[in-house]
């Protein structure tokens, strides 16, 4: 019979971004060379976990990758959290057709996890 132990050693880093007034239907786009996410993704190549708090009256979409496959709906007055998703940039989209956002009430948390390895 083995032993399994957690490895204690882990990698994670966090970023926390406010994001600035979105026009109507337009979108604001995080790349991988973008200031805020560039650090943490050469440090882990990839980013895996993130959260979109919408504090706002318009209703937004999260596009990981800018993949229609990886597109999540966030109604206003709401939050998402993901994890355990491999994305390296983001954007978020206004839905509102007449209304822009308001500077600062919308904040996404876009993070690293190494997820936990067993040894045998």
């Amino acid at each position: 019979m083995t032993q399994q132990s957690l490895i204690k050693k882990s990698i994670s880093g966090k970023r926390t971004i406010s994001l600035a007034a979105i026009t109507a239907t337009k979108m604001v786009q995080y790349t991988s060379n973008h200031m805020k996410l560039v650090s943490l993704l050469k440090t882990t190549g990839f980013l895996t976990s993130i959260t979109v708090l919408n504090n706002d009256e318009i209703n937004i979409e999260l596009q990981l990758d800018y993949s229609e496959n990886k597109e999540y709906f966030v109604p206003s007055k709401s939050s998402i959290a993901l994890t355990e998703v491999h994305y390296e940039g983001f954007n978020i989209v206004n839905l509102d057709d007449a209304i822009d956002s308001t500077a600062g009430r919308i904040t996404v948390i876009a993070g690293y996890e190494m997820p936990l390895s067993k040894e045998k």
